[in-house]
């Protein structure tokens, strides 16, 4: 077969078949989804070397739906936010070739996107799947995000979180409560501050004697969290005091128990 003019004809006679004439041909389907209309047309010749007494066949038109395969169903998209932190949750219905995700973060104020993590897909799966992610630590102000699915033939498609993230900055200093408590060895200690300070904190045994310190320095505004490994110490109580501003100072207890 050959093509002229958009049209599929033969590069030369072809002997018949029980009356018949087959031609096999392979045919690659456009990018763009819907109906394709295929046209053939032979030429029968009777070989004496004119085109005296050759005819034209048109073959019925063969028409191919052209559909859209997705890689992924995605069933939802969500964000929660935690003080500082935003978690990304989505969730899946299918995957086809699903090589993973790419998440982009945008800052409104600087209106280009960032790439800030990739998580692996599963690959070929007629199951649910669901996925997670946490972006830590953000500055106040409004953010959006966005799902790149990579396929694994390199095509990908976008799915965007539906809303912008706004992270809000503290009104005022406070401390919470280690988590767990008690704990062994190692537990979390979360602090916000409603300005950038100079932030202390620190910890200190029953007696009043330092034992560790955490953190000392100038910190951003909004909300924050340290981890605490008492690996080292021994049992008991100790307290844990926070300093930043020109004057906020707090203490709270905490147990360690090995």
């Amino acid at each position: 077969l050959q093509v002229i003019s958009s049209e599929l004809t033969h590069t030369g006679p072809k002997a018949a078949l029980s009356g018949s004439v087959v031609f096999s041909f392979l045919y690659t389907a456009p990018a763009t989804t819907g109906d394709q209309t295929i046209h053939a047309a032979g030429l029968s010749t009777n070989n004496n070397g004119s085109s005296s007494g050759d005819l034209w066949n048109n073959a019925p038109n063969f028409t191919v739906s052209v559909q859209n395969v997705t890689p992924v169903e995605l069933k939802s998209f969500t964000a929660n936010v935690t003080g500082n932190d935003v978690e990304l949750n989505w969730s899946t219905a299918t995957e086809i070739n699903n090589f993973g995700y790419k998440i982009d973060r945008m800052d409104i104020k600087k209106a280009t996107w960032e790439n800030i993590a990739f998580i692996n897909g599963y690959g070929s799966s007629t199951t649910s799947h669901n996925y997670t992610y946490t972006d830590k630590d953000l500055n106040a102000g409004n953010y959006m995000y966005r799902l790149i699915q990579l396929d694994i033939s390199g095509s990908q498609r976008v799915f965007n979180l539906e809303g912008e993230v706004t992270i809000t900055k503290p009104t005022s200093y406070e401390i919470s409560q280690n988590y767990p408590n008690p704990f062994n060895p190692s537990t979390i200690i979360k602090y916000q501050i409603p300005e950038n300070s100079e932030v202390s904190l620190k910890i200190y045994n029953t007696i009043g004697k330092e034992v560790a310190e955490l953190v000392n320095g100038n910190i951003t505004a909004g909300v924050h969290e340290v981890n605490f490994n008492a690996a080292h110490l021994s049992s008991g109580v100790y307290y844990y005091v926070i300093r930043a501003g020109n004057n906020f100072v707090q203490t709270r207890k905490m147990i360690l128990l090995k």
